[in-house]
């Protein structure tokens, strides 16, 4: 009888959705420790694996706000974990707009290339639209890449009737 080898990050474990925290998401990036801990983490060009996610931004936002004057944005990061370990990731920033407060964007949606084709990103539109819901809190969307406009701006479009979440993309917005 011929043993069957399985990736148990992709065949045994289940997916798993949350939304984290830029504290909690730091946390989990650093664990600790004065360095990343996982390499998808940093920018693409050093071999990171999230496009649009820079972990300096976390780090860097508070003191850009209060050099500016401004409150400092507030920011949740739906994710999608297979094993403990985040394969989809995604970035809700609340709007600064006067008058926008219960306005979060959806600045990006990125699932890690080796778990793609897998329904990843659904998943983690679903967890966005279910938070958003929890928190009472409308979504704008902004612009999509060629492959995301194919693959999640219908499956955004669909959540947002389904959760009853207001939810406004890009063109809509001009």
């Amino acid at each position: 009888m011929s043993e069957i080898l399985r990736n148990p990050e992709q065949e045994f474990f289940q997916p798993h959705a949350s939304t984290l925290t830029k504290d909690q998401l730091l946390e989990r990036i650093y664990q600790n420790k004065s360095q990343v801990q996982d390499d998808r983490f940093l920018p693409v060009e050093d071999g990171g694996v999230f496009q649009h996610f820079f972990v300096t931004d976390l780090i860097r936002e508070p003191v850009l706000a209060m050099m500016a004057r401004r409150p400092e944005q507030t920011t949740y990061f739906p994710v999608v974990e297979v094993n403990h370990k985040i394969v989809a990731l995604a970035k809700l920033a609340s709007s600064t707009h006067e008058g926008k407060e219960n306005v979060y964007w959806v600045s990006f949606v990125n699932v890690d290339p080796k778990f793609q084709g897998q329904k990843y990103g659904s998943k983690l539109a679903e967890e966005i639209f279910r938070f958003a819901k929890e928190k009472g809190i409308s979504l704008e969307n902004s612009s999509y890449t060629d492959e995301g406009s194919l693959k999640l701006k219908k499956k955004m479009g669909e959540l947002a009737k389904e959760y009853g979440v207001p939810f406004k993309e890009k063109s809509d917005l001009w």
